[in-house]
């Protein structure tokens, strides 16, 4: 006893020094029973500190269905929720069939791992229950650490036959290696049978997966499908590049040529002993996430869609002119307080962070405002009920201004004996069968104004001095024997239109006479001294 040889659960002693974690043990009566689909995710790091026996390995992101038994890995440049990530994680979840169904998602609770399982969350649609595994206790989820090994052990010998041959090595984190990650887990999906018989691509779609087995690098001849637009008989139809993997939905063959990733239904793979070219290989710049962003081609010509005018880039629709309205203005406490709206843009904007700022859908919208009007104490809705009120009533105003003009248009008058022609018809009469015709813009014709000649602009302008200018009044039509009343008012006001152009230099000979000039010479003098003796 004094030894503690054997173990006694009672004994503080030996529970200090011999206790171990409890067992991660699986009942066989419950695997029947399942309440619910489990969706693992988990970074798998393969070099420094996380080493798991691999030197040299990119990061990678895996996730698991332990339902399917399918697996899915991405390669990462940084951990965290990115828009490219939280993109792959919502497809991935759709392409495995639970759009709108609930599921478990489980992960450690490291943050970043947490950041991107609630962005992947808030972005899906469907109901989502977020689980962590204990902390430093990665053995509890047995299931996804077996998945891992799975996925580390497909990989390698993958990347070591590639290696082998083209000659080189594949480094870690170069365009080809972010292929090779996704690729190594769905070839598990697509031809690696379970304990039932079937693979996990026909347990999640019910069908069989059709496609030829190529390998990974592979040179093959593809053909897209034929643009008859852009078709030339005399051109081959098929085209050189590099096979990277197949699209999940439609198994279509991913082919990496002249920069650009394509996707076809037809390929033609060499012979062995030039199945593989290094220099092609150099040429990939593309990424995984690159195409999980913006997708594959399926042409190599680019196509504008025809107008109605002939060929060329379609119009591009402008907003037309006049103010809308401004409708409710949501809040980010709104959310708080009422909660997002799953599929939303906006809203999966608002919880993430990631990629362009994006509106609200209109049902989203819609929930929110009716929500904001049920509380009295907000008058948001209130006031953009008036706004709306002012500005239909403001078009309908308008309208009814329009359709006034509208009519006095159609008024004319009637014509006078002096409007008539010798052909027996006025000028002015409108014929009865135009009067109920509506008048509209391109019906009215103004006649241009007659131009002067142009006269050309002799080089001598400025030879001679430049004479004054000539005014010509309407009032003034005195003669040299008309009375002047000089207290008159008009008189006064005359006075000082003369002295205004006179003071400015102009020529009034030729439209008074000199009785009319010395007369108002006179009395602005006085008027002068009258000034300065006051």
């Amino acid at each position: 006893y004094p030894l503690h040889l054997n173990y006694r659960s009672w004994c503080k002693h030996c529970v200090a020094g011999k206790a171990r974690s409890n067992q991660h043990m699986r009942n066989k009566d419950e695997d029947g029973v399942r309440l619910g689909t489990t969706l693992n995710a988990d970074y798998a790091f393969m070099s420094g500190e996380h080493d798991e026996g691999e030197q040299g390995m990119q990061p990678a992101l895996i996730m698991y269905d332990d339902d399917k038994d399918s697996f899915w890995a991405v390669g990462i440049d940084a951990k965290g929720a990115t828009e490219a990530m939280v993109q792959y994680g919502v497809g991935v979840i759709d392409q495995s069939g639970y759009i709108g169904e609930k599921i478990t998602f489980k992960s450690d609770q490291e943050p970043s791992i947490v950041a991107l399982k609630n962005s992947i969350s808030a972005a899906r649609v469907g109901e989502t229950v977020p689980i962590e595994s204990p902390v430093r206790a990665s053995k509890s989820n047995g299931m996804m650490e077996n998945a891992v090994k799975i996925w580390q052990g497909q990989l390698r010998t993958i990347k070591h036959y590639v290696e082998s041959r083209i000659g080189k090595v594949v480094e870690p984190g170069s365009a080809l290696f972010t292929w090779l990650i996704p690729f190594c887990a769905d070839i598990l999906n697509k031809f690696r049978v379970g304990a039932d018989g079937h693979t996990a691509y026909e347990r999640i779609t019910a069908h069989a997966c059709k496609v030829a087995q190529i390998g990974f690098a592979e040179v093959v001849d593809f053909k897209l499908e034929t643009d008859k637009n852009n078709r030339n008989k005399a051109d081959s139809e098929f085209n050189e590049g590099v096979f990277l993997g197949y699209a999940w939905r439609s198994t279509e063959y991913l082919i990496a040529s002249k920069g650009a990733i394509y996707k076809c239904r037809t390929v033609r793979r060499r012979a062995d002993e030039i199945a593989f070219n290094a220099a092609l290989i150099d040429n990939l710049e593309v990424r995984f996430e690159d195409y999980t962003l913006k997708g594959a081609k399926t042409t190599m010509h680019v196509s504008f869609p025809k107008t109605p005018g002939g060929d060329g880039p379609a119009i591009i629709p402008t907003r037309g002119p006049g103010m809308v309205p401004r409708r409710v203005y949501l809040m980010p406490s709104d959310f708080a307080k009422h909660g997002f709206t799953q599929g939303c843009p906006g809203c999966i904007y608002a919880q993430n962070g990631n990629g362009l700022k994006r509106n609200h859908s209109e049902n989203c919208r819609k929930r929110m405002e009716e929500e904001i009007a049920k509380i009295a104490s907000d008058t948001r809705a209130d006031k953009v009920k008036e706004r709306q009120d002012h500005y239909i009533a403001q078009h309908v105003q308008q309208g009814e201004q329009t359709e006034e003009r509208v009519e006095d248009l159609r008024k004319e008058e009637v014509a006078e004996p002096d409007d008539v022609m010798d052909g027996g018809i006025a000028e002015n009469v409108v014929p009865d069968n135009f009067i109920d015709a509506p008048a509209s813009k391109s019906d009215i014709r103004l006649k241009s104004p007659d131009r002067k000649k142009a006269v050309k602009r002799g080089t001598d302008r400025h030879d001679e001095e430049p004479r004054p200018k000539q005014f010509i009044f309407e009032n003034a039509d005195m003669d040299e024997d008309d009375g002047i009343d000089v207290d008159s008012l008009a008189a006064k006001l005359e006075d000082q239109q003369i002295v205004y152009h006179a003071v400015l230099g102009h020529d009034l000979t030729e439209t008074y006479s000199r009785k009319r000039l010395k007369l108002a010479e006179a009395r602005f003098v006085a008027g002068q001294l009258l000034r300065v003796d006051m």
